[in-house]
């Protein structure tokens, strides 16, 4: 369920704390020891560009070189809070390196399953189609869904690196010499 919180003021920013973690006051539930690697406060810099001003936030500046570093930081503090001690994560790229390196952090054991089984199958997709491209070539493997069959995947971030490679996998293209 999801419910308005109170909101914060200026007097509620740790100010000294040099991460997001600054803003913990503004989070729906207290976490006593996060798990920090200084995420979050990446640079802005303004920069000239097509005739105006623009910013530009610098996020390869984070611990794992991705603003996902601040959505890790905070689910694996609550996951760690709550006594979790492995986790399994779906994901081939920037969210698994970010889950990876904050698990560690915390001391929770973590498998990057996705990663592993596409690796092996020699499909790279980015993170936000990673889970999608697994369970497409499981329901294959399994018969729920024929090679033949016009399947449509939805992919929210970038989007697939190897397009020929699952349709390879799905029998749906002939498989390179």
């Amino acid at each position: 369920m999801i419910t308005p919180l109170p909101g914060v003021g200026r007097g509620d920013v740790h100010s000294g704390v040099r991460s997001l973690w600054r803003y913990a006051a503004s989070f729906p539930i207290a976490i006593a020891n996060p798990v920090s690697m200084g995420e979050g406060c990446t640079p802005l810099v303004e920069h000239p560009w097509r005739g105006g001003r623009a910013h530009f936030k610098l996020e390869w500046f984070a611990p794992t070189g991705s603003f996902k570093d601040r959505g890790a930081s905070v689910m694996i503090s609550a996951l760690r809070q709550q006594g979790v001690t492995r986790l399994l994560e779906d994901s081939s790229g920037n969210g698994g390196a970010a889950i990876a390196a904050y698990a560690a952090a915390a001391g929770i054991k973590a498998k990057m399953e996705a990663m592993n089984d596409l690796a092996r199958s020699g499909l790279y997709v980015e993170p936000t189609g990673a889970g999608a491209a697994a369970a497409l070539s499981g329901l294959v493997r399994r018969g729920v869904i024929r090679p033949e069959e016009a399947t449509v995947v939805v992919l929210t971030g970038a989007g697939l690196k190897a397009t020929k490679r699952i349709g390879e996998l799905m029998g749906v293209l002939p498989t390179s010499a």
